[in-house]
């Protein structure tokens, strides 16, 4: 096995083993293995984005989600106010206006999931 200095008799081998060891063992571990094997393995260890990209991600959808409610505001006052000329529809707007305010309202509602009752 390549990476390994030492060769492994049973498991208990490998938690005594140090790092970089682990490391090589489980790389050509899952390298031998087919792609959905692989994947079921990545799966059950529960490898995840960290907390970083997790946050990234959330802030690119509240952030389209606060624009798009912003837009359908500016847009619903200024139809309602008689700004823009023309045919407007205005309930499609306030379809915009509610639907991106229930997005956000439902970011803030505590989640079911993961209580401890």
């Amino acid at each position: 096995m390549p990476g390994l200095r030492e060769s492994i008799n049973n498991s208990q081998q490998v938690v005594d083993l140090p790092n970089e060891d682990k490391v090589a063992l489980a790389t050509a571990s899952l390298q031998s293995l087919p792609e959905e094997q692989r994947q079921d393995v990545v799966t059950n260890v529960g490898v995840r984005p960290d907390q970083r990209t997790s946050n990234f991600v959330w802030r690119i959808i509240v952030s389209t989600f606060a624009f798009g409610l912003l837009v359908a505001v500016i847009t619903v006052s200024g139809i309602a106010l008689g700004l823009f000329k023309g045919t407007t529809d205005i309930q499609t707007m306030l379809t915009v206006f509610t639907t991106t305010a229930g997005f956000l309202a439902g970011l803030l509602s505590p989640s079911p999931v993961g209580r401890n009752t």
